[in-house]
């Protein structure tokens, strides 16, 4: 398995698409939405998992990073 991939605005259009692109190439997922609903979803169908990120905070980029590391090494950081 590939290390660690986080996907912004994952939870429709093309965040959703990267995100099932990486996880079909080895990747565990973060999907991250300011749509938590929307982000479960697309972690639910791919196998991630899923967190609330509004771009605009610099806190929650830093949340999102350190729940990232939880399920391994960070790799790949899409900002969608």
């Amino acid at each position: 398995m590939r290390g660690v991939a986080v996907v912004t605005g994952a939870g429709r259009g093309f965040g959703r698409a990267i995100a099932a692109r990486l996880a079909r190439r080895g990747h565990f997922v973060l999907a991250t939405d300011v749509d938590e609903d929307a982000a479960a979803a697309v972690a639910e169908e791919i196998g991630g998992a899923s967190l609330q990120l509004d771009v605009r905070d610099p806190e929650e980029h830093r949340a999102a990073a350190r729940a990232a590391a939880e399920h391994g090494s960070l790799e790949v950081w899409v900002n969608n």
